[in-house]
């Protein structure tokens, strides 16, 4: 008997501690942050497709991957399929694919929310797309997430410095950014992340 007691105590203890956590994250997700500019509009058509992860702010679920991409799949209305394939910091390893779902929330498509495992959400902005939506750069209110993505594997150096400098502008810490490697040689060049970091 004291043996089940003790497991039931346990049990919801746990429960407690889930339910702060989440209750924690909830908050954290709901604190208010400056305005984030973002693109004037979207074409949704043109959205949709492969993007490669030229440079990030690493964080712990894309941080020291390589090769990774997202593919936005249409189902439905404003509704996609969020395809994310990365390999484990080494061009030997065998990608990794999540799938989930991503919603528009506006009718200017610049405001968007991915759903994975049911429970995981998050919402991003469309910080900037190019006219001819080859670049495109997402970020978050709190500044502490942003994607420079692109339809190639490698972009011009200009055109990552001018990535940088509209994060600048909207607020961002640029240094914080660190390049993704799309290609082997890219591996421990200057400016990329690495297994070590």
């Amino acid at each position: 008997m004291a043996t089940t007691k003790n497991f039931r105590i346990n049990t919801r203890k746990l429960r407690l501690s889930a339910l702060l956590t989440i209750s924690l994250i909830l908050v954290a997700a709901c604190a208010s942050y400056p305005p984030l500019e973002r693109a004037s509009s979207v074409d949704a058509e043109r959205f949709k497709g492969s993007w490669y992860v030229i440079a990030n702010i690493p964080y712990f679920a894309e941080r020291n991957k390589v090769a990774s991409k997202t593919t936005y799949r249409h189902r439905k209305g404003n509704l996609y399929d969020d395809i994310f394939e990365a390999r484990d910091g080494s061009f030997d390893k065998e990608p990794k694919k999540i799938v989930g779902k991503v919603k528009s929330l506006n009718n200017d498509n610049t405001v968007w929310r991915s759903t994975f495992y049911w429970i995981f959400r998050f919402k991003f902005s469309v910080v900037h797309m190019d006219p001819d939506h080859q670049m495109m750069l997402l970020g978050h209110e709190s500044r502490k997430y942003g994607w420079v993505m692109a339809r190639s594997k490698q972009i011009a150096d200009e055109d990552y410095k001018r990535a940088l400098k509209i994060f600048d502008e909207r607020g961002y810490n640029t240094d914080l950014f660190s390049k993704v490697p799309q290609l082997p040689e890219q591996l421990g060049q200057p400016g990329f992340q690495s297994s070590e970091e």
